[in-house]
This record gives structure tokens, sequence and C-alpha cells, in this order.
């Protein structure tokens, strides 16, 4: 089972980014994306003690990267305003009233995606498109080998 991508919080904060780099929106999701990247650091460490599988923990890895890692680099240098730290809190509230609006705990839902990471069950999006690339790459490195 696929867990929804918009009880997510990185997504919607990775989504945040790419309006603002549109210029779209013109608050910038730099806090956040440092708090996304605390969380991260907290579940990578969560994984690690609890002995994820090494692929499991690279596919977290390079997906935090595209999504966290690339976009805090290149918004490093802004200057965080009153203004975003608003945007910040409002975006949260928004995300947290969506997901209980949708009938879902933040606290369980996330305890249910550190239980399928802790357990190599690849059931984020990110990490299931991650081993569908793989498995895509495997069945064309075996037709190569028959051919």
């Amino acid at each position: 089972m696929l867990f929804r991508f918009d009880f997510i919080l990185s997504y919607w904060i990775f989504a945040w980014y790419i309006l603002y780099i549109t210029k779209f929106v013109s608050y910038s999701p730099k806090l956040i994306i440092i708090f996304g990247i605390i969380e991260n650091a907290i579940t990578l460490i969560i994984m690690l003690l609890h002995g994820s599988n090494s692929k499991t923990i690279l596919y977290f890895v390079i997906i935090n990267i595209v999504i966290k890692g690339i976009p805090f680099y290149t918004v490093r240098n802004d200057t965080i305003r009153s203004r975003d730290i608003f945007a910040t809190i409002c975006v949260i509230l928004i995300y947290l009233l969506w997901v209980k609006i949708n009938g879902q705990s933040v606290i369980q839902y996330y305890k249910k995606i550190i239980y399928s990471l802790i357990h190599n069950k690849r059931d984020t999006i990110g990490i299931y498109i991650l081993t569908q690339i793989e498995k895509y790459i495997n069945k064309i490195t075996n037709l190569k080998q028959i051919v």
C-alpha cells in the first residue's frame, strides 16, 4: 500500500519550493526546508538504529537530496524574513488541517511511514518510484545479456 503523498509534509515543502523558484510565490521556503532536513536526519538515524537495509537508506537519501538538499542549496542565501516565518506557519497549519480533514493523524501517519522505512517496505512514493526504476533498469540489463 503506497502512502498518500499529500499526507507527507516533504512533498508540500517541495511543491512550495517549485512555486517559489518559478516565482508563483514570493515567500522563501528556506525555513521549512531546514525543518524538513532536520526531520529527515532524525528519520535517517532511526533507520540506521533499527537496521534498515542499505538500499532503503540509499533511496531515502537520494530522494531527500533531490527534494530538500538541492532546494536548500538554491535558497541558502535567502534571508529568512518575518513574512517567510508566517508563511511557514501557515503552510504547516494548512497541512495539519488537510490531514485532519481527511481523517488521519499526522503522528500516526508518520509512525506508519517510519515503520515502513525501517522494515524496508518501500511504501513511500519516492522509494516506490526508485524501486520501479531499478526494476526497469534490471529488465533492460537482463535483455541485453540475452541478446
